[in-house]
């Protein structure tokens, strides 16, 4: 037998384990420190959420110390993970545009791209939605037409516009819905690639949001639509046009990044202890965009952003997002009898190892069951070819017999 006929190795189960959870790109184009980001970002969330779950199942009654309180502050920082999950929205979303103004790259047409949002979004959202409406009636014996009218203005995104608070059937959603107007508004305001004017292009993109912090009211509503996070949008837009015209599409990684990177990350984490206010806001998405800016450019952190375990697990973020409550909501009325401690940052952390590791496994399992068959562009047309050959195979058959 020659070495050319030798059969590959098997390969080994932590890497067949990531072929299987590795989501489906159409694009063509994977930047896994972009993947790596979205870790990061519902890290953030699950850190958040969880100490809300702890506080809401009195899995600690105790009184905090002074650190202890500070660290319960910086823990409970979600909106954080939330903004940059804007962020990189904005620049996923913007790139096949930008290209197409910038570099000549196919021009995106407008209605495959909200075909693509629906294939691809709404089916694992509609059974997300689905399990829940039965868990708000049947486990926590809500009225029928209560959890119906929440579902439908879930559904179509609108729970936050008509009733002011956040989604009854998933608390998390609330997000999902400023995502969708965006998705929804983006051919509109993406045509700014088409300017010219590197100067002018960015100082709209940047402007137009910094107008919007200056004059929005301060109402729930506004607070939760795309026109009180479009900073957060705007900040992918910029990251967006340096990628695709001061990188030439490909991350420098270059050293000279590295302390920047560590400041404005440093800034950013301040920020978050400020009194919320028009000026700290304008601040957190200054800071959010250098970070970002200097993370992505630099060499420091893309090691660990770059890594396979990381990326992949960022690419299931929609899903974990989607389910992460539940299982805390489970999971910490469930553990809490047993990891209760004299310390609430060892009560945390016990907390924290066990949902987290929950939240890995039951994430990546209803990904690969409820949202990568989704990815696949043409889903729609295989599954009903599929069917119908089904469904025609014994007729077919039969009328073969007969002939």
């Amino acid at each position: 037998m020659n070495a050319s006929d030798t059969p590959p190795a098997p390969a080994s189960l932590p890497a067949r384990i990531l072929a299987k959870l590795r989501r489906t790109t159409t694009s063509g184009l994977y930047i896994p420190e972009i993947d790596g980001l979205r870790t990061v970002a519902i890290f953030i969330v699950i850190c958040a959420h969880l100490r809300t779950f702890i506080d809401a199942q009195k899995a600690y009654r105790k009184p905090l110390t002074e650190f202890e309180a500070t660290f319960q502050h910086f823990v409970s920082q979600g909106s954080f993970g939330v903004e940059l999950f804007f962020a990189l929205s904005g620049f996923i979303i913007a790139l096949p545009f930008a290209a197409h103004f910038l570099q000549g790259a196919r021009r995106v047409e407008v209605g495959n791209f909200y075909l693509r949002r629906l294939t691809r979004l709404e089916p694992p959202y509609f059974i997300n939605l689905l399990l829940n409406g039965f868990i708000k009636i049947f486990v926590d014996h809500l009225p029928f037409w209560f959890v119906a009218e929440r579902f439908v203005a879930s559904l179509f995104y609108a729970h936050n516009a008509i009733y002011a608070h956040h989604p009854v059937l998933n608390l998390a959603a609330w997000s999902l819905e400023i995502e969708f107007q965006f998705y929804f508004l983006a051919p509109l305001f993406l045509g700014v690639f088409a300017i010219k004017n590197v100067l002018l292009r960015r100082a709209l993109i940047a402007g137009l949001p910094l107008l919007c912090i200056l004059l929005r009211p301060d109402w729930w509503r506004i607070e939760k639509s795309v026109i009180g996070k479009i900073e957060y949008f705007a900040v992918g837009l910029l990251l967006t046009d340096i990628y695709l015209t001061t990188w030439r599409a490909t991350l420098p990684r270059l050293a000279r990044y590295n302390l920047p990177a560590v400041v404005s990350i440093a800034a950013l984490v301040t920020l978050q202890f400020l009194p919320e206010s028009r000026f700290v806001m304008l601040g957190r998405a200054v800071a959010l965009f250098l970070a970002l800016w200097t993370t992505l450019g630099g060499t420091l952190f893309t090691g660990f952003l770059r890594n396979p375990w990381i990326a992949t697990f960022g690419g299931m973020c929609y899903t974990v997002y989607l389910y992460h409550s539940t299982v805390l909501a489970v999971g910490v009325r469930v553990t809490k009898r047993f990891t209760f401690t004299d310390s609430y940052l060892l009560t945390y952390a016990l907390q924290f190892v066990l949902n987290f590791s929950a939240i890995v496994i039951i994430g990546a399992v209803l990904f690969y069951f409820f949202e990568k068959p989704f990815m696949e562009r043409n889903w729609p047309q295989k599954w009903w070819s599929k069917i119908t050959r089904r469904n025609s195979g014994p007729a077919a058959a039969s009328s073969s017999e007969t002939a």
